[in-house]
């Protein structure tokens, strides 16, 4: 569970992690008793696993509403479980929320592809931070620009993965997925709809995949969405109802009425914002809905 905590709740973290050999004094920051400062903290149970403390401050020569992550401290058993990032996408939520635009870190540049898989690019050279060892800063929008490129023969093992995460995540029965019969029916809609195969690619990076199709019924047509992923980072932040818009006004300019797709019936996150967007459910088959709007 995340919870907003007081900035005494981080020191000993920050400390044991962070500053280990050094005066505990070192580990209390100026910026901490900004009244604009907080500190997020992730909670197993009763036990305090992750910190992350975000405050204002400029970015060098950034005009816009800065805010800079410090302090990212997790306890070793627990990492590589995702907390750290989970404290990082919450803090995210809430500088949108206040019209922040940037968020920045002095982060160690071994962990750089970290930071980048969180929406970071690097600002500047490498640098050494005093009893620190080598540091880079790392900069994001707090809102990435959206794009969309036609996917490629070699996007297909990263868009099966994401089928495969998928499947997982939402599996309703013991049935296995089977990954060679879906890279057929993946290749299948590659050659027939090339176009409409599309990598998500936030501020210049891949994070998820748009599939469409258009298909037949009374001999109508109409558009059916058959996958729509984004990395669990980046969901909820507002980019999966950017993605669907993109989609609609595909088929709009193809001159249909009406867009299709399934979602699993125990997928209520997804089932909720479908209905919130404007479809409804069609029919149930096989611990799936089959959801429709208009447009």
């Amino acid at each position: 569970m995340i919870k907003v905590i007081q900035k005494e709740e981080t020191y000993p973290l920050r400390h044991h992690i962070l500053r280990p050999n050094q005066p505990f004094e070192d580990i209390v920051y100026s910026t901490d008793d900004d009244a604009n400062t907080f500190h997020l903290g992730y909670y197993l149970k009763e036990q305090l696993v992750s910190i992350a403390s975000f405050n204002p401050e400029k970015l060098e020569d950034y005009h816009e509403k800065c805010y800079r992550l410090r302090a990212m401290a997790t306890l070793p058993e627990y990492r590589r479980q995702g907390y750290g990032s989970l404290l990082v996408r919450q803090g995210i939520r809430i500088l949108k929320r206040n019209h922040v635009k940037w968020l920045w870190c002095k982060g160690r540049v071994n962990v750089q592809g970290y930071y980048e898989s969180l929406g970071f690019s690097s600002h500047g050279e490498p640098f050494d931070y005093p009893t620190l060892g080598p540091h880079i800063v790392m900069k994001r929008k707090i809102h990435l620009p959206i794009t969309f490129r036609e996917a490629q023969d070699t996007d297909m093992p990263l868009i099966a993965k994401y089928r495969l995460q998928s499947h997982f995540t939402h599996a309703v029965s013991s049935l296995s997925f089977d990954v060679n019969a879906y890279y057929r029916r993946l290749n299948n809609r590659f050659l027939q709809f090339p176009s409409l195969q599309l990598m998500v690619l936030l501020d210049g990076r891949v994070h998820g995949y748009l599939g469409l199709e258009i298909r037949e019924e009374l001999e109508k047509s109409y558009g059916y969405i058959h996958f729509l992923y984004l990395e669990s980072f980046y969901q909820n932040q507002g980019y999966g109802q950017e993605i669907m818009n993109y989609a609609i006004e595909l088929f709009k300019n193809k001159s249909l009425d009406k867009v299709k797709l399934r979602v699993k019936s125990n997928n209520q996150q997804a089932l909720k914002a479908y209905k919130k967007q404007g479809f409804y459910i069609e029919m149930e088959e096989d611990h799936q809905y089959l959801m429709v709007k208009k447009i």
